[in-house]
């Protein structure tokens, strides 16, 4: 049931060139005429965050304060709206419903209320340290939000780089254009998708169970709190390792033991 839905935080200071992978982003999609798969830049309410996913199901948002975002959709924040703190609801129930049918608020008026067949959310945010860890609170770790992203963190001092402007490079625009027009479920894929299944072998199912084994481990020896970090660590093996996969082969794809590793 794994998907190559992911949620990424980037964590570094100012001046660190965090917006930079953000503007590649846009400059592969847009040269692949695929701007249809980003989501807007900044989530206003959990009905505008439904609506967007609603209309692209498979949507990248790109956040940048991406710290901010989480003191506003914290429950901890007294004066947050309703519609904020929803946000994280939402998040955490699209990223588990990848593949499943996704059924959003219930309303007087049925018509208003929205139903997504496997969305494939991902999330880049960025933010400065300060906003982000200071936003964390212990609920984001036990309701599992925290469990669900993968949070990468910069250098202090980066060294500084004088790249110059060039075109997105022609075997990124290949690959780009190869999963454009990729669709196992023929005409109806945006209608009723039916995914490709990607093998793994058996060296990849070994590195699996060690982590399995880990994360066993762990579970024995934290607190209830921080148990949701750890549940959540072989599902987001999962779908790094089928990412890595699909992009090594994009034709034949296999799990292998690199992959997994």
């Amino acid at each position: 049931g794994n998907r190559t839905n992911l949620y990424c935080v980037g964590v570094a200071p100012s001046g660190t060139g965090k917006d930079h992978a953000r503007k590649v982003n846009k400059k592969i999609l847009g040269a692949s005429g695929l701007d249809d798969l980003e989501g807007e830049d900044d989530l206003a309410s959990d009905a505008g965050l439904i609506a967007s996913v609603n209309a692209n199901p498979a949507v990248l948002f790109q956040l940048d304060e991406f710290g901010r975002l989480m003191r506003a959709i914290s429950d901890n924040e007294r004066n947050n709206p309703g519609y904020m703190k929803n946000i994280a609801t939402m998040l955490l129930r699209l990223y588990s419903s990848a593949d499943v049918k996704f059924k959003g608020k219930a309303y007087g008026d049925r018509k208003q209320t929205k139903e997504v067949l496997q969305p494939c959310v991902s999330v880049y945010g960025t933010s400065v340290p300060g906003h982000f860890y200071a936003a964390l609170t212990t609920e984001n770790i036990s309701d599992g939000l925290l469990g669900r992203l993968l949070v990468f963190e910069g250098s202090e001092t980066a060294e500084r780089q004088r790249p110059k402007p060039m075109p997105v490079p022609p075997d990124i625009f290949d690959a780009t254009e190869w999963w454009k027009k990729f669709s196992p479920s023929g005409n109806l894929g945006s209608v009723n998708p039916v995914p490709e299944m990607v093998p793994s072998d058996e060296g990849a199912q070994d590195r699996f169970q060690e982590l399995g084994d880990l994360v066993d481990e762990q579970l024995k020896l934290i607190t209830a709190d921080f148990r949701a970090l750890w549940t959540r660590a072989e599902e987001k093996a999962y779908r790094l390792a089928l990412v890595y996969a699909v992009s090594a082969d994009r034709v034949s794809p296999v799990i292998d033991t690199d992959a997994a590793s």
